[in-house]
């Protein structure tokens, strides 16, 4: 809420970016927090998983159902308000985080294949589609 606060504790909101740089944070990032409770698709937590890198989020249907396995130790899906445990997971992630385990970034290796564009774009194509 208070951008000036956030960042006094040292989180640093940009709101969207570049895919040049988002690319860029990631490679900077050491965990991807993502306390969202109204993720309709989820393609950060998929960009971010991507970029080989631990998700902390609340458990929530949309991000169950589609990145969830049992497999899947980079995704910590917390239950939702439990502020605790998402903490506990956060830190852990932070302790765990070796640097030297992931390569240097770009759009091809992260495997991104959907940016918000093509997802629009594909919507009008099924909407077309639907109405013809």
């Amino acid at each position: 809420k208070d951008l000036k606060g956030l960042r006094e504790r040292g989180i640093d909101h940009r709101g969207i970016v570049s895919d040049k740089e988002k690319i860029e944070l990631y490679g900077r990032a050491k965990v991807f927090l993502f306390p969202s409770l109204f993720e309709g698709f989820g393609i950060a937590v998929g960009e971010a998983l991507s970029a080989k890198m631990i998700v902390i989020s609340w458990k929530i249907p949309a991000l169950e159902e589609r990145f969830f396995c049992q497999s899947n130790t980079n995704i910590r899906l917390v239950n939702v308000d439990d502020n605790e445990l998402f903490v506990k997971n956060a830190l852990e992630a932070i302790n765990d985080y070796n640097r030297s385990g992931r390569s240097q970034l770009s759009i091809e290796n992260l495997g991104i294949t959907q940016t918000w564009d093509k997802v629009g774009k594909n919507v009008v194509k099924a909407l077309e589609i639907a109405i013809n």
